[in-house]
This record gives C-alpha cells, sequence and structure tokens, in this order.
C-alpha cells in the first residue's frame, strides 16, 4: 500500500512563508506539476491571503494552482448529480408528506438538520446501518448502563438508526425519480475510482476527515495522484505525527509515550528571563480552572483589546470558554470568533437565565425550561467535568423531572441530594455526586 509523502517545512517562520516557498521551489523546478497541482489549505481566508502573498512576491501576477478547502477534495462527478437546493427539496417532499401538518420553516430546520447529520456520517465513513453488536458494545462501555436501563436505551438506539436509514433511503429514490442521482452516491463512485489530478498538495491542514483520509490513500494507491502532504513542523517532530501528517494526541508507549500534543506542557518564557530558559510552564490536560488561571496571570494588566487568543483545535472551545475572560478575543481554527460557535454562546445563555429569573415569577415554567435545556447542553458539560462524569446525565435528569417537577434550580438541587442520601449502592452515589457537582457549578 503506497503511502502519502510527508514533507515537514519547519516552524520557524509563518506558514503561509514556508507554503509560498515551497511553491515557488515546485514552480523553479516543475513547472507542469505546478500548474497541474490541486493545494489543500485550511480555510478559504488562507487560500485568499496564499495568492495574494505569492503575487507579491513574484511581483507580478502568476498562473496559481487550483486551490480549495478540505471539504472540496472528494468531488461530485455526473452531470444528474443533485445539488443542494435539489437535496433540500427532496427532504422538504419526504418529510412534508410524513407531517403535513407541521409549517414549512418548521420542515425546512427540520431538513437542513438531517442533512447536516449525512453530511457528518458521509466524513466519519459510517453508515446509518444498525449492528447489533457493535451498539451493545457502545451502550456498555461508553454509557455505561446495564439492566432494565440498557435495554431500553438499546431500542431507542436502534429505532433511531432505523429511521435515519428509511429517511436517507426515502430522499435517494425521491431524487432518482426526479432523474437525479444523490450526491452522496457520485462521492462514493469517486471514491471507488479516484479521477486523475497529477499532483495534490495539503499545505499545513490540521485536521482531515476520515472520508478525505481515505480518498487520499486511494488515490495515493490506484496511482491517480502524487500526494504530498506539507506540515508546519520540523522533521525532529516527525514522531508525533501520523502518516497523514496529523498530530498525534497521545502516544501511550514506545520512546516518545507521553509526549504527544495533548500530554506535552507549554513553556512560555518572560521577558525578564535568560534566554532559552522558560519560567512558565502551562500544562493542556490539567484541570481547566488552573489553566485558566495561568493564561491569566501571563496576561496580567493587559487590556482586553491587548489580549488575542487563536486556537488551533475546535475541540478546545469548551476550555476556553470555562478558562478566558469574555471580554477576550479568541479566534476559531476557520477564522471566526468564538462568540459566534456554540460554546461561545454559553456564557450569554447562562446570562439570559438568570435575567429571566430575576424578572419573572420564581417558578416560572419558562425561565425553568431554559435552565433545564442548558444543562443538557454537551458543550456546557464538557466545559465543567469529563464527559465520563456525566454519560447519563441527560436521561436521568429527564426521569427526574417527569416524577418530581421541580419549580426552581434549588429546587431540582434539592431532589438531587436527596436522592443521593437515600442511596446505599457506593458506585450510585459517585455518580449522583458527579451530577450534583455540575449542576451546582452552572448555578452558581
Amino acid at each position: 500500500m503506497s503511502t502519502p509523502t510527508l514533507t515537514f517545512l519547519g516552524w520557524d517562520k509563518p506558514a503561509i512563508e514556508l507554503v509560498a516557498g515551497q511553491l515557488e521551489r515546485l514552480n523553479a523546478e516543475a513547472p507542469a506539476d505546478f500548474r497541474r497541482a490541486t493545494v489543500v489549505v485550511p480555510t478559504a481566508e488562507s487560500g485568499r491571503s496564499l495568492r495574494e502573498y505569492m503575487a507579491e512576491r513574484a511581483g507580478r501576477p502568476i498562473l496559481m494552482p487550483k486551490i480549495i478547502l478540505a471539504g472540496q477534495l472528494l468531488s461530485c462527478k455526473g452531470e444528474n448529480t443533485a445539488s443542494e437546493l435539489e437535496t433540500m427539496a427532496a427532504w422538504l417532499h419526504i418529510l412534508s408528506g410524513a407531517m403535513s401538518d407541521k409549517p414549512l420553516p418548521w420542515l425546512l430546520d427540520v431538513a437542513t438538520q438531517m442533512q447536516r447529520v449525512r453530511k457528518q456520517l458521509e466524513q466519519e465513513v459510517r453508515t446509518p446501518d444498525w449492528q447489533l453488536s457493535t451498539a451493545q458494545q457502545f451502550v456498555h462501555d461508553y454509557l455505561q448502563e446495564n439492566g432494565k436501563q440498557w435495554e431500553n436505551t438499546l431500542r431507542y438506539e436502534q429505532e433511531r438508526w432505523n429511521a435515519l436509514r428509511t429517511a436517507f433511503a426515502g430522499v435517494d429514490e425521491q431524487l432518482a425519480a426526479w432523474g437525479f442521482t444523490p450526491a452522496e452516491q457520485s462521492r462514493a463512485a469517486e471514491l471507488a475510482a479516484p479521477t486523475p489530478r497529477g499532483l495534490v498538495i495539503i499545505a499545513c491542514v490540521p485536521e482531515l476527515s476520515p472520508l478525505n483520509r481515505l480518498y487520499l490513500q486511494r488515490m495515493a494507491d490506484t496511482g491517480a495522484a502524487r500526494v504530498e502532504i506539507w506540515v508546519n513542523a520540523p522533521a525532529e517532530e516527525a514522531a508525533r505525527f501520523d502518516t497523514f501528517g496529523q498530530p498525534i494526541p497521545i502516544i501511550p508507549d514506545g520512546p516518545y509515550a507521553r509526549m504527544g500534543w495533548s500530554e506535552c506542557s507549554i513553556e512560555i518564557p518572560s521577558a525578564d528571563s535568560a534566554p532559552g530558559i522558560p519560567c512558565n510552564t502551562i500544562h493542556p490536560t490539567g484541570s481547566v480552572q488552573a489553566f485558566g488561571r495561568k493564561v491569566r496571570e501571563l496576561a496580567g494588566g493587559c487590556a482586553s483589546d491587548e489580549v488575542l487568543l487563536a486556537s488551533c483545535d475546535n475541540s478546545l472551545s469548551p476550555m476556553l470558554v470555562s478558562a478566558f475572560l469574555p471580554e477576550w478575543q479568541v479566534s476559531m481554527p476557520e477564522g471566526r470568533s468564538l462568540l459566534t460557535t456554540e460554546a461561545g454562546r454559553i456564557p450569554r445563555q447562562l446570562c439570559d437565565v438568570c435575567t429571566s429569573w430575576n424578572q419573572e415569577d420564581i417558578g416560572s415554567n419558562r425561565a425553568m425550561e431554559d435552565f433545564l435545556t442548558l444543562l443538557r447542553n454537551r458543550t456546557l458539560q464538557r466545559s465543567q467535568t469529563p464527559a465520563q462524569n456525566l454519560s447519563d446525565f441527560n436521561c436521568y435528569l429527564t426521569e427526574l423531572c417527569s416524577e418530581h417537577l421541580p419549580a426552581t434550580a434549588h429546587h431540582l438541587l434539592h431532589l438531587m441530594h436527596r436522592q443521593l442520601q437515600e442511596t446505599a449502592e457506593e458506585q450510585a452515589q459517585r455518580r449522583l455526586q458527579h451530577y450534583i457537582d455540575y449542576t451546582e457549578s452552572v448555578v452558581q
């Protein structure tokens, strides 16, 4: 099996300078390869900046290779491939037939979410086919459920996946009736027989989906393209990257054990320290609170408009929200502000819930419903406590509220504390204590 070629560009200069220099060398040594190349960049903004930067360095307009985003790498082929608009029309047709009493805006919202789920499954190279053995292992290991609760969850998951499979098939049939080929089928055909591309360059892209990895491997295996992956790191760090140039978060064993990117400390020299001698160390695997305190300490005395933080990983969003001051500017990998993400909106949602409690009757249904919705938010849960501690918290919360109908957050906590006192099993006590700690952290 062929593997993509890894080229380590270093990190002594900005990535745009390193990529531009590498492309200039390619143009000088193999101009035909340069013109036929496809360059995959992290964001649309980085693609525009690369074109402008290379034209400025050349002092004249130049004919650039094709520059695309990772999501455009596996393209659809075929004149009759359904567009996004045609696919949405098929979704609306199927949903309106099953739920004719619903208004169009509601159906459009559901259609958008369903198509988003299908794209996510495709990017992760998954299908909605129900595999009982896999599902049983998932429910048992990840959700840590057993007995009657385990059976109920398994039955619910089976119904959900079967409904997804039926819905996807219905959309495909409707598109076929209109004379279109579903985009997913077109991409599957391209994956099976990749179109010749010449040279494909992955230029400092921090994350590739499983589907893109599979496609790159297929192109390398079939000879449809020569695949090169340019990594924004020096060659000395090669052991901490996988075969697709993606950083390895955790390395459990071997000579580089505990040297993964999520395990290493971050050393920040201060202005008065000797050259090369770090005096501040941050451990990303430590607690969120400790990380936040250290960063605030390092930025102490700075005005909010003097602090700019950038994240290279969307999964850090919950930690960023919890650790950093809300007035600081935090940018995500795609260039947008953290405040526009689900995690970034959580502080505002908390403020809104508190405001509604102050302005409305203490037992207002709407205020309590908003609070319960916030409690169920997975991003908020990850920002407050390890995910495994709250694996079945949402199910527990639904059962508790259905049985007792708590009117306020403090009433809810009272019910949870009473259950803790009445529970004798040690494991159940630990689980309830995690739930109480999380709920109290949100209330406070």
